[in-house]
Order: structure tokens, then sequence, then C-alpha cells
């Protein structure tokens, strides 16, 4: 009865070194392997000699291992194919830069930049950082070409607009914007 648990346990030692050391992960492998443990788990549960139940956690310890490994490699290919990296971007053309204002020329250089990037290297990244540093420059270049839409209201200090005896409300917030004449003050 001896030799038959002894070539029960060896032959149990084979099967686990040859399901474990297979290289291919799939789902059925990884659930497998859950099953294993739980299945041993139960034994364990149930007793048994103290052989029985050291070899049991053994086994379980490397299906656990073993669960282990599956579980990332499947993570690691859903990852790696990902359609973040394989972003559709629009080539872009590079923009020139004939302007005076330095500020406006290194904004350009940034947005130029970023766009040769996205050219070679197209990702969502890539075309987020283009679509940003083009923007600054647009703006700039907004800005320098039509100076009087960016004069905003007049502002007023507080002590123009404040009313007497120091009340402050809405009323004296709207003045300090310029939306509203201090009548007040008259």
């Amino acid at each position: 009865m001896k030799i038959n648990t002894t070539a029960t346990i060896l032959i149990s030692a084979m099967l686990i070194t040859a399901t474990t050391n297979s290289s291919v992960a799939s789902p059925q492998n990884c659930e497998t392997y859950q099953h294993k443990i739980n299945r041993l788990q139960t034994l364990n549960a149930r007793g048994g000699k103290a052989k029985q139940l050291q070899f049991r956690r053994q086994q379980i310890n490397q299906y656990e291992a073993e669960l282990y490994k599956c579980s990332n490699v499947q993570k690691i290919q859903i990852l790696s194919n990902h359609n973040k990296n394989k972003a559709k971007t629009n080539r872009g053309k590079l923009r020139p830069n004939k302007t005076q204002n330095p500020q406006l020329q290194q904004l350009i250089k940034t947005c130029n930049y970023w766009i040769n990037q996205n050219n070679q290297y197209p990702s969502w990244d890539n075309g987020n950082f283009r679509d940003t540093a083009c923007r600054a420059a647009d703006e700039k270049e907004d800005a320098i070409n039509n100076p009087a839409a960016q004069i905003g209201p007049n502002v007023r200090t507080l002590n123009d607009c404040i009313k007497p005896n120091n009340v402050i409300d809405d009323d004296v917030n709207e003045c300090m914007k310029g939306i509203k004449e201090a009548s007040w003050k008259n």
C-alpha cells in the first residue's frame, strides 16, 4: 500500500511539472489552475496525513504561481493590443515662422516640433500635444493681429465703487468690473 502511495505521488509530481511548464497561457489553462487549487484546498480541508497535507500545500503553491504567471501573460497581451498605440492621426504640415514676435516664434517652433513628432510616431498622446501647442500659437497670433479684441472692460478700484458706509454688494462688484456705473457716488 505504501508503494502505491509513493508511486501516485511521483506520477502526480510529474504531471504537475508537465502542466506547469507549458508556456502558452490561455483562459482555459488559467481556469484549470484555479480548479486544481480549489480541489486541493477542499482535500486539505477534509484532513489527512501530515505528509499528504504538506504535499498538497506544495502543489497549491505551484499552481498559484502558475496561475499568477498565466493571468499576467493575459493582461500583458490585452494591453499590448490596445488601440491607443495605433491612433489614426492626420499628418500635419509644418507652419511657417515669419513673425518678429519672439513669443510667437517659440510657440510656432513648439507646434512644429509636435507636428513632426506626430507625423513620425503617430499616437493619441502626440496628437494631443500637437493640438495643444498649435492652439496656443493660434491664440497668440490672434492676440497680436487683433489687439482691440483683447482689451477688456474698464476695471475700477474699490475706492472708486464703494457705497457709503463702506457697503460692498453686487452693485459694487459690477462697478469694479466696469459693468455698472457708480451712481451712488454722485
